[in-house]
């Protein structure tokens, strides 16, 4: 068995348990308001604590996985994605109407993408 390849919960799981995460804040965010019909019978999914409780399990998340990862791999263009994204999702909230879904929405998707790259990277050994 090649043990080089082996990464615990912490850090192969976790970057897809991320980039999860911030597609259902993409989803939540783009597509819900579409859904009218889903929103009557879920109403809660339409309110905006959703988004906050979003952002609490989001935030550690990517924190310790960009860390951890920037120290196993040394790339520090995915710890910078990823901060780039975690950021536009935490400016979202505060950013006004305008802007809100364009941060989230692009800033879920460059957090998704460098969590899978972060895997990838920690993969790679």
């Amino acid at each position: 068995m090649n043990h080089s390849k082996y990464i615990p919960m912490s850090g192969n799981r976790l970057d897809i348990f991320g980039a999860s995460l911030s597609m259902m804040c993409l989803v939540h965010c783009a597509v819900l308001p579409f859904l009218p019909l889903l929103l009557a019978g879920l109403p809660w999914l339409a309110d905006e604590k959703m988004h906050l409780l979003l952002l609490v399990l989001i935030t550690p998340v990517a924190l310790y996985s960009f860390l951890r990862g920037q120290l196993r791999h040394g790339q520090i263009s995915v710890v910078v994605l990823g901060g780039a994204g975690l950021l536009m999702l935490l400016m979202g909230p505060f950013a006004g109407e305008t802007l809100e879904k364009p941060l989230t929405v692009v800033g879920s998707i460059v957090l998704c993408g460098a969590h899978l790259q972060n895997r990838r990277q920690l993969l790679r050994g």
